[in-house]
């Protein structure tokens, strides 16, 4: 399933202040196809697997974390692929990037605002959506 991406919204601390983990692109992966400097978290769905088993695998992957809880927030069909968005509250472990990324932050909604260009309407909205 090429076609599918799942995707997470990790989250850190409690509202207000409640944050969000976003991953800077490696730059030989920023393209005129996939021009977003920051990412959310996850990937593509492989052959025979669910996209829940592909967030916990991607997550594990790109930023050594292990997520223990998750739940499905919304699915959408952008830029030609079926994309799950997932949370969770609950992880354990420290961020070690993969060479998919080269930064790590972690921005509450006011922040994120700042570089909506560069994480994509799509993403940016259904983080805010999750945030309010």
């Amino acid at each position: 399933m090429r076609d599918s991406v799942a995707k997470i919204i990790l989250f850190k601390g409690e509202p207000p202040l409640r944050k969000v983990l976003i991953l800077k692109r490696a730059d030989q992966l920023i393209t005129e196809e996939s021009p977003r400097v920051w990412d959310l978290p996850g990937g593509h769905v492989e052959p025979g697997e669910t996209p829940l088993e592909a967030v916990y695998r991607e997550v594990q992957e790109e930023t050594s974390l292990v997520v223990e809880e998750v739940r499905i927030l919304d699915y959408q069909f952008t830029g030609g692929k079926l994309t799950y968005f997932y949370d969770s509250r609950k992880w354990q472990g420290t961020i070690n990037l993969s060479h998919e990324h080269q930064n790590s932050l972690w921005v509450n909604a006011f922040e994120l605002h700042s570089i909506k260009d560069d994480i994509g309407e799509t993403y940016y909205n259904v983080i805010m959506k999750v945030l309010s």
